[in-house]
């Protein structure tokens, strides 16, 4: 690995010139940073993705709904249409992509949904057309420093901390770690449940080396729940074989929990934002033909779920035991403390 770093090296230097020279333009003032007097809470990371953004928005809407008026302002990454849209019952996983979809499905008429690739156009046309709004979720926007947040949370792998890691193309950074500078929050994600006092305190330090000291640090970890039928009604509890398989960024705690729980026959791995098509789906079919085994379940993440929902070829799988994961993102310790410190944050913005 070190000495594919030291390949891509001469990569890596012109990228970091290149994204430094925008972040400084942007902190000189020299390229406009917008900020709107509605509260807009960005979650991102430093990373390519793999830190768990969705959950964390998810948990956000949980906290917040039902007192306040909620959208979500999502770049829709690898939808096949442009531009900004308000999601609506006809739109597909094609039209504005799986995350967004999968916040649809679940708050469909308690929250607004909206993709845009230009953050800081997309804003105000929710505000135009959904003038109740009273907080936006920015999913995946720590990078886009056209919009400045109220609260900016700042998201890390526990298994790919960002002080560990290198810019692209030699590591998994977009951008420099002394960008955690600009974070209001910073969470620590995919944590073992059972991390000690001290392993949290030694990474909150590191931590402190690009993030103000001042900035709180929480630890957090995945909490599966019980698999869901995507197409049927089946008891899961039925099967103690499983194969996986799924198209996300990191799979590793997915596989890790599947390990704890079941017999694992077999894993198949897409990559992030993996688009289904005949072909694989015929390939998930074939796992059971093969398996010969009569209690094995397929088994995939939520974000896949919503892809699978939304495919024309469903009907290969339609009526085979296939399930999906549900995951929730739990604090550590003090989460009473992080959703103060959010809705305190809120309530002043608004005040304002």
């Amino acid at each position: 690995m070190r000495f594919l770093r030291l390949l891509l090296f001469p990569f890596t230097f012109l990228y970091s010139l290149a994204v430094r020279l925008r972040n400084h333009l942007y902190s000189i003032g020299y390229t406009h940073s917008f900020t709107f007097e509605i509260p807009v809470v960005v979650v991102g990371n430093l990373s390519v993705g793999g830190t768990g953004k969705s959950p964390m928005v998810e948990y956000l809407v949980r906290l917040l709904i039902g007192t306040y008026r909620i959208a979500i302002l999502s770049r829709g990454y690898k939808r096949k249409t442009k531009g900004f849209r308000i999601v609506c019952e006809k739109d597909t996983v094609t039209m504005i992509g799986d995350e967004p979809m999968q916040y649809y499905s679940k708050w469909r008429n308690e929250i607004t949904v909206a993709v845009g690739e230009d953050r800081a156009e997309a804003i105000p046309e929710i505000l135009f057309q959904k003038p109740d709004t009273q907080v936006i979720l920015m999913d995946d926007g720590f990078q886009h420093r056209a919009v400045t947040p109220h609260l900016a949370l700042l998201l890390t792998a526990y298994n790919n901390l960002f002080y560990k890691d290198y810019l692209l193309p030699g590591g998994r950074l977009r951008e420099p770690r002394k960008e955690a500078g600009r974070a209001n929050i910073i969470v620590v994600t995919k944590c073992p449940p059972q991390i000690d006092v001290s392993e949290r305190n030694d990474i909150a330090k590191n931590i402190s080396a690009y993030a103000s000291t001042a900035v709180p640090v929480f630890f957090t970890y995945f909490a599966y729940e019980h698999p869901v039928g995507i197409f049927s009604d089946l008891d899961p509890e039925d099967y103690n074989h499983v194969f996986l398989f799924s198209g996300i960024a990191d799979p590793t705690s997915f596989h890790e929990f599947a390990h704890s729980k079941w017999n694992v026959n077999g894993i198949k791995v897409y990559k992030d934002h993996h688009t289904y098509t005949s072909r694989h789906i015929s390939e998930i079919a074939c796992v059971l033909q093969e398996s010969g085994h009569k209690k094995i379940m397929l088994l995939t993440t939520e974000k896949d779920a919503v892809k699978l929902k939304n495919n024309p070829d469903v009907a290969l799988i339609h009526d085979l035991p296939l399930f999906f994961l549900p995951i929730k993102m739990v604090f550590i310790d003090n989460g009473a403390e992080f959703e103060q410190l959010l809705i305190k944050q809120i309530q002043s913005s608004i005040k304002k």
